[in-house]
């Protein structure tokens, strides 16, 4: 087998700290942190939504999806995409789209 294949070589490559990794993870980190902080009063809403808070819900949404499990956070990718699909069709109800606002908020908080 050759060497770079044996477990110790690939734990000691695993382990290297790459600077742009970490920073992208620290960018990826403020992206959610501001989601939260757009998303929260929207799920604090009444059921009702105004169009431009779905518009905004939807970008906060449609970026999250987007770049959640390339930071292994498959399920909040998933909570984002539910959300900007509902939000991407027009029927789809306020109360609805304030569930899903809400479930995404829920995820947020908890990472």
């Amino acid at each position: 087998m050759p060497e770079w294949m044996l477990p110790s070589k690939r734990k000691a490559r695993a382990a290297t700290k790459d600077p742009v990794i970490e920073a992208l993870g620290a960018r990826f980190a403020a992206v959610k942190a501001d989601a939260l902080g757009a998303l929260a009063p929207l799920a604090a809403c009444d059921g009702r939504l105004s169009p431009s808070q779905r518009l905004e819900a939807q970008t906060i949404s449609h970026k999250l999806a987007g770049v959640s499990a390339i930071f292994g956070e498959p399920e909040l990718g998933d909570a984002a995409r539910r959300l900007d699909d509902a939000l991407s069709d027009a029927g789809t109800a306020d109360a609805v789209a304030a569930a899903l606002i809400s479930d995404l908020v829920g995820m947020l908080s908890a990472t």
